[in-house]
């Protein structure tokens, strides 16, 4: 067995070209958001990072926050995204807003962030 074949950090942070759905029919659209691996060592610092400080009594929009910048995190760019008509440029900020304001996107990309089918296909079999 070549260990070097299964280097899962590097193969974690090739994104994947997610193609979004339609939030009622789950017919693909013509947007792409592109999503690095939930297994990336920046995603898990980042967890670290975030349950270290959360307070006691956060509120729940606290709690959304982190989650969506967690989330955010794993968001490297997109293409044929707008907002109001306007072309929506990929940032760390519009990411997390992104998150919050469409749960249904959140949901898409949390999915395709933890589907190591995406990540790790080029991995031989034996």
């Amino acid at each position: 067995m070549e260990l070097t074949h299964f280097d899962i950090e590097a193969m974690s942070v090739k994104p994947h070209k997610l193609q979004l759905k339609h939030p009622f029919t789950s017919e693909p659209i013509d947007s792409f958001i592109d999503v690095i691996s939930a297994k990336s060592a920046k995603f898990k610092r980042l967890m670290l990072e975030s349950s270290k400080t959360v307070k006691d009594g956060a509120s729940e929009q606290e709690m959304e926050l982190k989650g969506a910048g967690l989330l955010a995190c794993l968001i490297v760019g997109w293409e044929n995204i707008e907002l109001n008509g306007e072309k929506l440029e990929h940032t760390e900020e519009t990411a997390v807003k992104m998150m919050v304001d469409y749960s249904w996107i959140a949901d898409q990309v949390l999915l395709a962030a933890n589907d190591e089918s995406f990540f790790f296909k080029d991995c031989p079999s034996s």
